[in-house]
């Protein structure tokens, strides 16, 4: 149990994941054509989750999301939380770095895009009057809104040397993650883990829910065994998919513990960390067939191959349906190939 625990604390930052295929049409093949520019009135801020980071570990944690965006016209901000911490306090930060930009720039409004423990950093953030006037919508990709059996797990463990181990054993490449001046590292991990649990997510839920009424869309992104599924199907934006995507080989200790693990939840069906029941918030746009690492671009992973599963298409295909709103489209549609 402490090797799988370890190897948890290792990934279960590396957030992903969405869908693919459009409700009207196929809008997800790595052939699919956006036109060459997408016009937003407001810019998008790229919110990481759990151990996320900018450059850390010699990669984007959005790997190459900005650029492909920032090549069709549209402004783009990458927030850099604290790694490791709870919900509140990551949301405070970003609200501190959104209120930065309004001074220092003049812009008024955002659309933020996030992944895994960042969507629920940005529901809380949106309970706050003021922060919620800086933001237009929400776009979850592969959040916990229900938490976790993963995090679950360790935290019963009890063990607190458990965290100081394994983030030592995480090395120096942890320097670039992991922030040095942490107090209490133990204390900060086990708060990240808080938030993402089941328990935590509960709080999280009872607390915050219904603070506002701003449009918070979600993605799920579903990397199990067993492709049909009902909740994908009643994606407004994106189908069902017909191909089932590779797990991460990283990804498949904890995946494994999914499948088995006994849960209020339907853990059976996941994207390697987090069960797809837990995913789906808000409107829901639609299943993507994509690990947690895939989601982000993460370069660890299997290629993509047998799902043609391009996470940069997903990033392009969930602005212009930002896009579309903005113009305001009813029931924004893919473009066909």
């Amino acid at each position: 149990m402490l090797k799988l625990t370890a190897n948890i604390i290792l990934i279960v930052g590396l957030c992903t994941h969405a869908s693919q295929v459009g409700a009207q049409g196929q809008c997800w093949e790595n052939t699919q054509v956006f036109p060459n520019a997408i016009s937003l009135d407001y810019p998008v801020v790229l919110v990481p989750g759990f151990m996320g980071f900018e450059a850390g570990l010699g990669v984007d944690y959005f790997y190459g999301v900005r650029d492909a965006l920032e090549s069709k016209g549209v402004q783009v901000f990458e927030v850099v939380l604290s790694p490791v911490a709870s919900s509140e306090h990551r949301a405070l930060e970003l609200g501190s770095y959104l209120h930065r930009i309004v001074e220092e720039q003049g812009i008024q409004k955002f659309h933020l895009i996030v992944h895994s423990q960042g969507g629920l950093d940005a529901r809380v953030l949106l309970s706050y009057e003021y922060f919620s006037s800086l933001v237009v919508d929400v776009i979850t990709v592969a959040t916990p809104h229900r938490g976790t059996p993963v995090t679950d797990a360790l935290l019963e463990e009890g063990d607190a040397t458990l965290i100081s181990r394994t983030v030592e054993w995480l090395g120096e490449g942890a320097a670039q993650v992991l922030d040095s001046n942490l107090e209490s590292p133990e204390g900060s991990m086990r708060e990240a883990l808080e938030a993402v649990s089941e328990a935590g997510s509960e709080k999280i839920e009872h607390r915050y829910a219904n603070v506002n009424t701003l449009p918070i869309y979600s993605v799920a992104g579903h990397s199990s065994s067993g492709i049909e599924h009902g909740i994908c199907e009643n994606g407004t934006y994106f189908s069902n998919f017909s191909r089932s995507d590779t797990l991460n080989f990283a990804l498949r200790a904890t995946g494994a513990y999914l499948e088995s693990s006994f849960s209020t939840q339907d853990v059976r069906y996941h994207d390697g960390l987090i069960p797809l029941s837990s995913q789906v918030y808000g409107e829901f746009l639609g299943c993507i067939p994509a690990d947690h690492w895939d989601q982000v671009g993460q370069p660890l992973g299997p290629s993509h191959w047998w799902t043609g599963f391009d996470h940069i298409n997903l990033y392009l295909a969930l602005v212009d349906y930002l896009a579309q709103k903005e113009r305001g489209a009813e029931a924004p549609q893919c473009y066909e190939q």
